[in-house]
This record gives structure tokens, sequence and C-alpha cells, in this order.
């Protein structure tokens, strides 16, 4: 009898485990769609690419002011329900909200006033709403969340193979989901979007009705699979600390927030580290939100103007960024293991430049293909910038980040300093898609390609040069002396 209620609760926690990882995949799914169309969404109903900044700052101002929030809650509450109603809040911001503020605001009676402030305040609903849902994300530490709820024990094994499960995932949708999802949008408007309609106005509808479909389906598909998780346990431990007010929770949170600040400040290294972590991530953020959909929009041979064609392109050209990003993904995982000295982080360091330094055919490819009328030349330099900018641009990502969280344990540092990371990064890419935007909106766009390519190069030649004697000291590496003189040295011989 025992042996079968053993048996039937391992059933119940694989179960729960599955319904959690099959949902996290369906969410990676509206994740690529939505960093490779809501881009040209808010260029088709907005015409505008400067728009994009306004949409970007209330999504990352809003996620910002409730993350901390957001821990309390996943803390307090049952993961299971967050997760189905994050998904709902999401499902209809992009599946309820944006179709009829186009309808009502677009086709119906043209207000564009009233489209934009719609548009901005549901991507602020859309940034609260991921607030909620990043905690409980896979790859930040939502498997442990979720199975601590149900009392499953999970060893690194199991939380290795999801993780892979998931990030395997997000790196395929990008490459085959969002663009066929662009294709589709293509379809819809030749096929499905009635003749009475202005350009600009059949060119949004395409692009909200797949966006529409393309939410519901994956949404409805995630909430199938978190029902499969079982109700939260009575007694659970998550609990005993309950009878704590929200206030109290906060006061806490932000307690700890200080501390971690403190030891940021004391450990330079940590500090400088993290700058160029909300650095990086800001500029692979803002190339895929910005730069491709100003790039695909604005040249003639590609989008021209159309904001599906604008979809199309700009999927594909993320998607072949992707591939490069999977390639070098899978060589760092399988070739690479973390090094012992700081020399052996240095390497990366180059990398970093030679992914900035792709961005270079950025201005040379719409010359190309302005000027000489070589469009497959110029499309060509545009795939191989995406290319070799995701590419080499993940090899540094990954191994910077095993080297962060290294250095934060070996200062025995809280948890909340991965917090201020979250910070750190929301702050600079609000900051970094604000400015290329603008720079897109007052600057014709070959100018603007320029500055934009010189902002990466400076930010790898920052990077690779100063760096290394910023952050790489030798006592958080065991058995090293400081190595911050060796390291200049070599640099500057190089």
């Amino acid at each position: 009898m025992s042996t079968a209620v053993a048996d039937d609760k391992a059933a119940t926690e694989q179960l729960a485990l599955k319904g959690y990882l099959y949902g996290q995949l369906a969410n990676v799914f509206k994740i690529a769609i939505w960093w490779s169309g809501s881009s040209p969404v808010v260029i088709a109903l907005l015409q505008n690419t400067s728009a994009i900044a306004a949409a970007r700052v209330a999504f990352n101002g809003v996620m910002l002011l409730l993350s901390p929030i957001a821990g309390v809650v996943v803390e307090r509450g049952d993961p299971k329900r967050l997760l189905i109603v994050t998904t709902i809040l999401r499902f209809f911001v992009w599946s309820v909200g944006i179709p009829l503020c186009w309808y009502v605001f677009d086709y119906t009676i043209d207000s564009f006033m009233a489209l934009y402030v719609g548009v901005v305040v549901l991507f602020a609903l859309d940034g609260g709403a991921t607030a909620f849902a990043n905690v409980l994300d896979m790859d930040m530490g939502g498997l442990g969340v979720v199975a601590a709820s149900r009392n499953i024990e999970i060893d690194e094994s199991v939380m290795n193979d999801y993780n892979s499960q998931c990030e395997i995932g997000l790196s395929m949708s990008f490459i085959f989901i969002a663009p066929a999802m662009a294709f589709i949008g293509s379809l819809v408007k030749e096929h499905a979007i009635s003749g009475d309609m202005s350009a600009s106005t059949s060119e949004a509808g395409a692009l909200v009705i797949i966006f529409m479909a393309g939410f519901f389906v994956f949404s409805a598909t995630s909430i199938f699979f978190y029902s499969w998780i079982p109700a939260k346990p009575t007694g659970n431990v998550q609990e005993a600390s309950a009878d704590s007010t929200v206030a109290e929770k906060l006061s806490s949170y932000f307690s700890s927030l200080k501390s971690a600040y403190a030891i940021i400040l004391a450990h330079r290294p940590i500090f400088w580290r993290m700058f160029f972590f909300a650095l990086e991530m800001a500029i692979e953020d803002a190339f895929m939100v910005v730069v491709v959909p100003q790039y695909a929009y604005h040249a003639h041979w590609l989008g021209g103007g159309n904001a599906v064609a604008t979809n199309i392109w700009s999927s594909l050209i993320i998607a072949s960024g992707k591939v490069g990003a999977f390639v070098a993904a899978y060589l760092m995982m399988s070739r690479w293991s973390p090094p012992t000295s700081p020399q052996g982080y240095l390497k990366l360091f180059w990398f970093v430049l030679l992914g900035s330094i792709f961005m270079g055919l950025l201005p040379v490819s719409y010359y190309v293909g302005d000027v000489y009328h070589a469009h497959f030349i110029a499309t060509a330099l545009m795939i191989v910038c995406s290319v070799g900018f995701f590419a080499f641009s993940t090899v540094p990502k990954l191994g910077f980040m095993t080297l962060f969280q290294s250095m934060v344990a070996k200062v025995d540092a809280s948890g909340t300093v991965f917090a201020w990371l979250t910070v750190c990064v929301l702050i600079t890419d609000a900051m970094v898609i604000v400015i290329l935007s603008l720079v897109g909106q007052f600057l014709p766009l070959f100018p603007t390609l320029c500055l934009t390519a010189s902002l990466y190069i400076c930010h790898g030649i920052i990077e690779c040069f100063i760096g290394p004697s910023l952050v790489l000291k030798g006592e958080y590496f065991e058995g090293s002396d400081n190595m911050v003189e060796p390291l200049l040295s070599e640099n500057s011989s190089a």
C-alpha cells in the first residue's frame, strides 16, 4: 500500500513539474513573438518609430516599480494562481486591449491621441503583468519556487535539464515561430483585411490580428498545462510567515536592498560587472526593439514604410542572429568551463569588442543598398551583422554571468544583489532604447545608423580595454593574488 502511495506521490510531482515546464515553453513562444513584433506593431499603429521609446519607458517603468512587490506576492501567495493570472492579464493586453484600441481609435473614429495614450497605457499594464510573471520564469528560478510551494524536492540535474529545454525552446521560437507569425500577418493583410481601410490601418490590423491569435493560442496552452500543478497543500512551510503584513515584508525587502547596495559599493568589481552587464543587455535589447525595426522600416528594399513587411524582415534578421547565438551557446556549454584565474576571463572581453565591431556593418549595409542599389548584398550584410553581433555577444554574456555569480558568492552577498541587477538592467534598457529612438526621430536613417554603430563600438572598446582592470580582481579567485597589473600590461601589449 505504501508503495502505491509513493508511486502516486511521485506521479503527481512529475505531473506538476511537467505542467510548469510545458506552460513555460508555451510562454517562451509568446516572448519571441513579442520581442520580434511589438515594435512593428507600435510603428504600424502610431506611424512613428519614436513611439517605441514611449511604449518601452511605460513598460520598463511599471516593471521597475512593481518588481519589489512581485517578490513579496510570490512569497506569500500561490505560484500556480499567479502564473495563471499573469498569463490572463497579458492575454487581455494583446488579445483584447490592443485590438480594441486599433478598432475604436484607428479604424472607427481615427483619433491619434486616444490611440497613442491607449497603446502606452496597455504597454504599462503589460509591464506590470510581466513584473509578476518574471519572478516565476524558468530563468529567474521559478522552478524552485513552484517545487517548494508543493513540497517537491528537485536536484541540480533537474534544474539544469529544465533550464536547457526552455533556453532551446526560446532560441527555436525566435528562429521559427516569430518569422512564421510574421508571414501569416502578410497573408492576413492580403486576404482577410477589409479593402475600405487605409494602407496604414490595414497594416496595423494585420499585425494586431496575428498578435491577438498568437497570444490567445499560447496563453491558452500555458494555462492548460499550469492547471496540471496540484492545489497548494495546507500547512506549507511558506505559510509560516503569513502573519507578517505586506508592509512588513516590503520593509524587510527594501532593508535587504539597502544592505545589498552597501555590499555592491564595498566591492567595486561587483559594481562594475553589474554596470557592464546592464549595458550588454540594454544594447542587445535595443538592437531587437529599435535598431532592426528602424532599419527594416526605412530601407526601401525591405519594409519600405510598410509595417507588415517590416515585421517580416525584422523577424528574419533577428532569427538569423539567434541562430548565431544558439551556436555560440552550444559551444559554450560543451567546450567552456569557468576559469580559476583572472586571465581565463580576459578573452571574454575581446568577444565583447568583436561583437560590437560587427555593428560597423550596419551603416555599410544601408549605404550599399541605398546608394548602389545592391539590395541583395545589403540584406546579406545586415544578416551578417546580426549573426556576428549575437554570436560574439552571447559568449561573454554567458561567461560573465558565471563570473558574477561567483563574485557574489565569494563575498557571501545576499540574493538581493541580483534584485539590484534587475533594477540596473531595467533602467539602462529604457535609457538606451529612448536615446536610440529619439536619434532616429531627428536624424535621417544613415546618420542614425552611423551614430548607433559608433556607440556600440565605443562600448566594446571601453569594456575590452578598461573592463579587466575594473572587474578582474584576484581576491575573487581561489589561490590567486590581485591580477590587475598583469592584466593591464597584457592588454596594452596585445
